[in-house]
C-alpha cells in the first residue's frame, strides 16, 4: 500500500497489493529519486521550482521486518513537507498575473471590477428603478410626507434655535427630519439625483420617468411642507420671530457667488448623504448619518430649496416682510444649482466609477437579478 501524505498528514492516495500478489518494483530496486533542497528544489507535482527552507526527508519502509520479496503486505509512506522559505519575494503580480486576473482573483463576483463597486452598482440600480416605476398615487404620497418630515425637522431646528440660539444645535435637531424621511420611506428632492440616473443608464428606465419623479416630488415636498409650516404659524406665535429671522438669512446673501456656492453645496451633501445611508442596513448608522447632515446643511448654512422654502413659507404667514417675487427669484437660483451640485459633484464620478457594470447591465451581458446574485 503506497500512501502519500500531504502537509497535515491526509492522506490522499493508496494502492493495497493482497497477501496472494506482490509488487515487482520491489524485485528490483530503482535508484532513489533525488529532491534537491535550498532555493531551486523541484515539486513532484507540478516540476516547477518552489523555495524550502530545509532538505526534505527521505521515505520510510513499515512493515513487520520481513525481506522485500516477501508476499507479505508492506507499507511504504512518503511524507514530503514544503516549507516555504522566508527570504523568498514575490514578484508584483503573484505567478505573473496581471492586473485583470489579480482583480478577478481578489474579488467574489465574476466581473472585473471591486465588489464594493458591484455592491453600489446593484443598490443603486435597483432602488433607483423601483422610484422611477411607481405609480401616480405612491409617487405623489411619497413627496408629500417627503414635506411632511421634513417640516418635522423645521419644528425641532425652530425650537432648539430659539432656546440656544446655537445654529450647530439647531441643524443637529433639524436631523430628526432627515430620519425621519428614512424611517417613514418618504422622500426629498434633492435625494434623486444619483439612484434614478444610475437605474436609467443601466436601461431600467428612460429619462422621461425621470423628469416625471424630479418634478412630482419637488412640488409635493412644497406642498406637504407649506402645510406643516402653516401648523406650525398657528400653534407657536411665540416662535414667528425666529422663523422670519432664520427665512431673511436665507433670502438675503451678501453675494450672488455667496448663494451659488451655498447652493452648490447642499445638493451635494443631501445627495451624498444619500448614498451613505444607501450603503447600510444599520439604523444607527443612518440615524448619525442624518444628524450630521443636518448639522451640515443648517449648520453652515447652505441653501436648499426643499428645506429652506418650508422656512420662508412659515415666515411669510407669519407675516415677514418677503414677497412672493422675493421667493420665486431665490427659489430660482437655489433649485438649479442643488441639482448641479447633486448631479456633477457626487452622481457624475460615481457614475465613471461603476460605469462598466451599469453598461454591462444596459447591454444585456449581465442581468439585474444576476448582478444582485453577484452581491449576495
Amino acid at each position: 500500500m503506497f500512501v502519500l501524505v500531504r502537509p497535515g498528514g491526509n492522506s490522499v492516495s493508496r494502492t493495497l497489493f493482497p497477501a496472494g500478489q506482490r509488487d515487482i518494483t520491489l524485485d528490483h530496486p530503482t535508484p532513489p529519486v533525488q529532491l534537491e533542497s535550498g532555493n531551486s528544489a523541484v515539486t513532484p507535482v507540478t516540476g516547477r521550482k518552489c523555495p524550502v527552507s530545509r532538505p526534505l526527508p527521505k521515505a520510510r519502509l513499515h512493515g513487520s521486518g520481513f525481506p522485500p520479496g516477501s508476499r507479505r503486505r508492506q507499507t511504504i509512506v512518503l511524507t514530503m513537507q514544503v516549507i516555504p522559505s522566508v527570504s523568498a519575494r514575490p514578484g508584483p503580480y503573484t505567478d505573473g498575473m496581471t492586473q485583470k486576473e489579480q482583480r478577478e482573483r481578489l474579488g467574489r463576483n465574476d466581473l472585473d471590477l471591486e465588489d464594493a463597486l458591484i455592491d453600489e452598482a446593484a443598490n443603486t440600480v435597483t432602488e433607483g428603478a423601483k422610484r422611477l416605476n411607481r405609480k401616480w398615487p405612491e409617487l405623489i404620497v411619497t413627496g408629500l410626507f417627503g414635506g411632511i418630515d421634513v417640516g418635522l425637522g423645521i419644528l425641532a431646528m425652530v425650537l432648539v434655535k430659539q432656546t440656544t440660539g446655537s445654529e450647530i444645535l439647531a441643524g443637529m435637531a433639524f436631523g430628526i427630519g432627515l430620519l425621519a424621511l428614512k424611517l417613514a420611506h418618504s422622500e426629498l428632492f434633492t435625494e434623486e439625483f444619483l439612484l434614478p440616473i444610475n437605474a436609467v443608464i443601466a436601461g431600467q428606465a428612460n429619462w422621461i420617468q425621470v423628469f416625471r419623479l424630479w418634478l412630482t416630488t419637488l412640488v409635493t415636498n412644497l406642498v406637504g411642507g407649506a402645510v406643516f409650516a402653516w401648523l406650525i404659524v398657528i400653534a407657536l406665535p411665540d416662535y414667528h420671530k425666529t422663523i422670519a429671522d432664520m427665512a431673511l438669512s436665507y433670502i438675503n446673501q451678501s453675494s450672488l457667488i455667496v448663494m451659488l456656492s451655498l447652493s452648490l453645496l447642499a445638493g451635494a451633501t443631501i445627495t451624498l448623504s444619500t448614498r451613505m445611508q444607501q450603503g447600510t442596513s444599520n439604523d444607527v448608522v443612518k440615524a448619525i448619518v442624518c444628524m450630521i447632515t443636518g448639522l451640515l446643511v443648517i449648520g453652515a448654512s447652505m441653501l436648499h430649496g426643499a428645506i429652506n422654502a418650508i422656512v420662508i413659507f412659515a415666515a411669510m404667514m407669519a407675516g415677514a416682510d418677503i414677497s412672493i417675487l422675493d421667493f420665486l427669484q431665490w427659489f430660482g437660483i437655489v433649485i438649479p444649482f442643488n441639482m448641479l451640485g447633486g448631479l456633477l459633484i457626487i452622481t457624475l464620478p460615481r457614475i465613471v466609477r461603476t460605469r462598466r457594470v451599469l453598461w454591462a447591465v444596459r447591454k444585456g451581458s449581465i442581468s439585474l437579478e444576476e448582478l444582485e446574485e453577484q452581491t449576495s
